[in-house]
């Protein structure tokens, strides 16, 4: 897998986790995320994945910590909750953005995980 998977990947879990306990804020622990057998420097793209959320507003994020790797209170911003309660037309069952991420995310097809954040990324353009 390349880095923009790896990316797609996290971003769904990160979402699941933060879609789950809303409107409570969560901590999230890299190493906790990565669920591969292989995951040689996948904590680096992992936690930068995380710190681009944030840069694009989806998520807010209260402390980052380094060692070990975490992001402390984290919640849904408003524009990142909007953007997935969205429904794309292109999507044939009509369900939202979220309703995939919780549905899909925890299953081993990251197909339907990593198209359904390609969809959110071409809602936030």
């Amino acid at each position: 897998m390349d880095n923009l998977e790896h990316f797609d990947i996290c971003v769904g879990r990160v979402f699941k986790i933060l879609l789950e306990n809303f409107p409570l804020k969560s901590d999230i622990v890299v190493s906790d995320l990565i669920l591969e057998k292989n995951t040689t420097g996948l904590d680096k793209i992992y936690y930068h994945s995380i710190l681009y959320l944030e840069e694009l507003e989806l998520i807010k994020i209260e402390t980052k910590t380094i060692s070990p790797s975490a992001f402390l209170g984290v919640r849904l911003s408003a524009k990142g909750l909007s953007v997935l309660r969205a429904t794309p037309k292109s999507i044939q069952s009509k369900e939202s953005l979220a309703d995939r991420i919780l549905n899909f995310s925890h299953k081993t097809n990251n197909e339907i995980l990593k198209n359904t954040i390609s969809y959110i990324f071409e809602l936030i353009k």
